[in-house]
């Protein structure tokens, strides 16, 4: 086991001294926790490496990240993972007034990842885009059966076809 600490040591380019009890290394982007024991050695390397926080919000991000798309595809099935994704991007862009650079930026994101799912404009946005994937249902089923309309309309009693036609005039009249 000593020798294998030695060849790290090595890989990592730094002097190993024959007898120390602790050697502390830095060494960027290398996570390394080795402790071994040796005939009255106790050899410890441990490397300090500035980039634990890095990893601590990029995994917060993505954990994040994956409980709105989650909320999102349970919203709606037939977005799949990525335009829910874009979805998040497109929300956190308007949010930040179209600062695309801060996307980039996981501890921005998590903060605004943990400000979103606490407020209702989460509710909100996700009841907008039901509504838009609906209206977009019915137009292509409109496209494919341009006589359902009647159809709906000679099926329909007269109660139901003037909650129809109050519907529609209260949002055009809006």
């Amino acid at each position: 086991m000593h020798k294998f600490i030695i060849r790290v040591l090595k890989r990592l380019q730094v002097q190993v001294p024959s007898t120390l009890p602790q050697v502390q290394v830095q060494v960027p982007s290398i996570l390394l926790q080795v402790q071994v024991q040796v005939p009255s050695i106790l050899l410890q390397v441990q490397v300090q490496v500035p980039s634990r926080e890095f990893f601590y919000w990029s995994l917060k991000r993505r954990l994040g990240e994956d409980n709105a798309v989650k909320t999102l595809l349970t919203a709606d099935s037939l977005l799949d993972y990525h335009k829910a994704l874009n979805y998040l991007q497109q929300w956190f862009n308007e949010d930040k007034k179209d600062n695309s650079l801060q996307w980039t930026n996981d501890k921005e994101v998590v903060q605004w990842l943990d400000e979103f799912n606490e407020s209702s404009l989460i509710n909100d946005r996700i009841t907008n885009l039901q509504k838009e994937n609906a209206r977009q249902k019915i137009y292509r089923l409109l496209e494919i059966h341009p006589d359902l309309l009647s159809d709906i309309n000679e099926h329909s009693n007269d109660e139901q076809r003037q909650a129809i036609n109050r519907n529609l005039n209260s949002k055009t009249k809006n």
